[in-house]
């Protein structure tokens, strides 16, 4: 059995320009950490970024012992969405893959995806495909960025709000939450943001 005892994610906004003006866009790093706990031999983490025209991902690495980046374990590719046979637009998913040896194993994976305008930005959920028991997201919000978080199907679950100044000024909304359940995959299933706490920019 697989878990995340740590998921850490940060967002940041960016004010750039083109031909066509200025626009905002939106930066996130992310870190999960892993722990296989029961269960014998070999199994697999597994885990994808979804991404599209609108936005990228870098920056994709596997540690172990906390702080050893691993340059030779695990596997990374990039592929179009497919869903029962169709695909889907111009999603695509980066597939990531690691081999756990037993109870005790760790590892961490990290990214960054970059969305190339705020407007792309629609949502983000506490939940995974494993349990998960803590979770911390940040926001940092500019003082020239009038923005609004909002939380739903927050009710029943432990999220906590806090808020902080930065040196430069900027808010810092965090939100954390712990002993979340894993991600369920049913069949003829609402979506998720019919039940699961996500966030939506405004």
């Amino acid at each position: 059995m697989l878990f995340l005892f740590k998921k850490t994610t940060s967002f940041t906004f960016a004010l750039e320009k083109n031909k066509n003006g200025e626009y905002v866009t939106v930066r996130q790093k992310e870190k999960d950490e892993i722990l296989q706990i029961k269960g014998s031999g070999y199994v697999t983490y597994g885990n994808s970024i979804g991404f599209d025209s609108t936005s990228s991902v870098s920056g994709v690495k596997f540690f172990a012992r906390k702080d050893r980046e691993l340059k030779t374990f695990g596997s990374i590719k990039s592929a179009s969405y497919e869903e029962n046979g169709i695909f889907h637009s111009d999603a695509k998913i980066f597939q990531v893959a690691f081999p756990m040896d037993g109870p005790g194993c760790y590892t961490a994976f990290e990214f960054e995806k970059k969305y190339n305008e705020i407007k792309y930005f629609t949502s983000y959920y506490f939940h995974e495909y494993y349990p998960v028991e803590q979770v911390t997201v940040s926001y940092e919000i500019p003082k020239w960025l009038d923005i609004d978080l909002i939380l739903k199907n927050g009710e029943g679950y432990d999220i906590k709000r806090t808020e902080t100044k930065s040196k430069e000024g900027n808010t810092i909304v965090t939100f954390n939450a712990s002993k979340l359940k894993a991600n369920k995959q049913e069949s003829n299933a609402p979506g998720a943001s019919y039940f699961y706490p996500t966030f939506s920019c405004t």
